[in-house]
């Protein structure tokens, strides 16, 4: 009988890894920790057992974390726009995610969000409102609205930008520093590499143009 489940245990573990969907590949995974677990209990295996209660417990805290991030979300209007004009590629919990970490603010006309040759203190993204663009000699090369970013370049590559970027309107945005997007990205590089995909696509756009 314990020959049995040992295989059997074996069994579920290997089905889990043909699964592509990650739920059922953890409840799988579970699943033949219990039966190992089963299959150990009067032996010397002790070990086994500790071990595979470890990766029950693990597997279901990632459970439990998929099932909160994809649980319906309600988003404000400002939230929905900004949600279906950059950030698709986001479940939606991952995208509050995002969202939180950032700061909302109300830009006036003329204020100068980044400043040729100084490191920007981190992202923008318009909700709504003009953002001009002008090169080193004051020459105008790009007007920036909704759903478009600033400062996403200096994040990059880590250098100085080569443009200044002024609002030509009231607007408002939301905002990332810098240092907590770093932060959270390290715990995070999933949404790490969602991010640098929406910067790549924004960057595409306005190429486009």
């Amino acid at each position: 009988m314990r020959e049995l489940l040992i295989h059997l245990s074996c069994a579920l573990n290997m089905s889990a890894f043909l699964l592509r969907d990650i739920l059922w590949l953890r409840g799988l995974a579970i699943l033949s920790s219990l039966v190992w677990i089963s299959a150990s209990i009067g032996t010397e295996f002790v070990g086994s057992i500790f071990w595979n209660l470890i990766f029950i417990a693990i597997n279901s805290w990632q459970i439990i974390a998929l099932l909160r991030d994809n649980q319906p979300v309600v988003f404000n209007e400002e939230e929905k726009n900004l949600y279906h004009g950059l950030f698709e590629n986001f479940k939606p919990g991952e995208f509050l995610k995002i969202v939180r970490l950032g700061q909302w603010q109300d830009l006036r006309a003329d204020s100068v969000l980044i400043r040729q040759g100084q490191f920007p203190d981190g992202v923008w993204v318009l909700s709504h409102g003009e953002a001009e663009v002008y090169d080193d000699k004051n020459v105008h090369k790009a007007t920036l609205g909704a759903n478009d970013l600033i400062g996403e370049m200096s994040y990059l590559t880590r250098k100085p930008p080569s443009v200044t970027v002024r609002m030509e309107t009231d607007g408002r945005a939301l905002f990332w520093q810098r240092k907590e997007l770093e932060a959270f990205f390290r715990f995070h590089p999933t949404l790490k590499i969602g991010y640098q995909s929406v910067i790549s696509t924004n960057l595409a756009g306005k190429l486009r143009r």
